[in-house]
């Protein structure tokens, strides 16, 4: 059995940490590093400096638990551990690193870079290559541990000398969005770098709901995706509805939604509200995406990084979620302002993950736009319709 080395307290640390590949799990990391900047902390010259994918750069905005960012521009997912190691050896030598992602490229590139101390969870042979690798969670462990702790028993496992009860300090789990990435946000919508449809003219309206037809996928892919034609079938019947709000509603597509942004355009534009903004794919930055979150009145979506992005503002934003293959076993929820939607199916009894459906998809399609619209109304509206 490899022996494990922890990483321990030095004079002058710099410590490297390797970041998540996905909006949920590095969202889900903040806590565990402000809980590592408090036990390496800056006014004892230790440095703290981050790998983190470029296009997710912007989560950090604001957040002061580390001193410098790395955000190469390349394919986390294909990338060669000589190369991580070249690009490590750019930015000076570490003393130790911590990986919070499941890459093995990664622990193999911080192996050839030479960095003294490399931790991680043990994941597909990198217990080779690291000084301590703990064992993950099993999977079969559902419940109340959530992402969160997981991150932070790697800290407890790899690192010496953790004070008491610093893990556990759940109010440092947030996003911060500065007042000028709220006027770039509004900004960029009055210049029409958003798709809108209200007058023949962008506009920014003073009231609108998020809808997320399938930004954001992650590692199951469409899976997650409920019907274009469901999305839209729930926004049309809310406009018919004469007792409640009209804010407007604001269809959100990501940088890898083209295909689904043009199937949306050709087929179901025609069928939506008069007064609607449509976000073509990768015209704003993510940065924006999260201020646009924090001013919505409420999110409907699948299991996708923008729930996540709203259980972690200073805001309380309302969401509702309809979940297929995955559940919130394994994610933050609050249910003070999450109404999760699922139908019990035969094959998601064990909350399946799988990235090909032999069902037919049917957990997201059993889910019917009269269930989400009684949801919408009951939770947001508080109207039993």
């Amino acid at each position: 059995m490899l022996k494990q080395k922890k990483i321990s307290k030095q004079n002058n640390m710099r410590l490297l940490v390797k970041l998540p590949n996905y909006i949920a799990d590095i969202i889900m990391c903040i806590p565990s590093l402000y809980a590592l900047r408090r036990i390496f902390p800056a006014s004892e010259h230790h440095q703290i400096h981050l790998l983190i994918n470029s296009q997710l750069v912007d989560l950090l905005n604001g957040q002061d638990c580390f001193d410098n960012v790395i955000h190469p521009a390349w394919n986390e997912h294909k990338v060669m551990p000589w190369k991580v190691s070249k690009r490590l050896r750019r930015e000076g030598s570490f003393d130790a690193v911590i990986n919070f992602s499941r890459q093995w490229r990664f622990a193999i590139g911080f192996w050839m870079a030479r960095i003294p101390l490399r931790a991680g969870y043990s994941f597909f042979g990198s217990r080779f290559v690291l000084t301590c690798a703990p064992r993950p969670i099993p999977k079969g462990i559902k419940g109340d541990y959530q992402p969160p702790e997981y991150y932070f028993d790697l800290l407890r496992s790899t690192v010496e000398d953790v004070p008491e009860g610093l893990l556990s300090q759940r109010e440092l789990f947030k996003l911060i969005v500065s007042d000028e990435t709220k006027k770039e946000a509004e900004e960029a919508m009055k210049k029409g770098l958003m798709s809108s449809q209200y007058a023949n003219k962008p506009y920014f309206p003073e009231s609108f709901y998020i809808v997320v037809p399938g930004v954001s996928p992650g590692k199951y892919g469409r899976l997650r995706q409920w019907p274009l034609e469901n999305y839209v079938g729930v926004t049309s019947m809310l406009d018919q509805i004469q007792t409640i709000p009209k804010p407007v509603p604001l269809f959100l597509f990501g940088s890898k939604d083209k295909d689904l942004y043009e199937i949306f355009q050709e087929k179901y534009s025609h069928k939506l509200p008069s007064k609607r903004i449509v976000i073509k794919p990768g015209s704003i930055s993510l940065r924006h995406v999260i201020a646009l979150i924090r001013k919505s009145e409420f999110i409907l979506t699948g299991d996708t990084g923008p729930r996540h992005i709203a259980a972690a503002l200073d805001k309380e934003i309302k969401v509702v979620t309809i979940f297929g293959p995955t559940s919130l076993s394994r994610s933050c929820y609050r249910p003070d302002l999450e109404f999760p939607i699922w139908v019990n199916v035969v094959c998601n009894e064990s909350e399946c993950k799988t990235k090909k459906c032999l069902e037919k998809h049917i957990c997201m399609t059993s889910v019917t736009p009269q269930l989400v619209l009684r949801s919408i109304l009951d939770f947001v509206y508080e109207k039993n319709e």
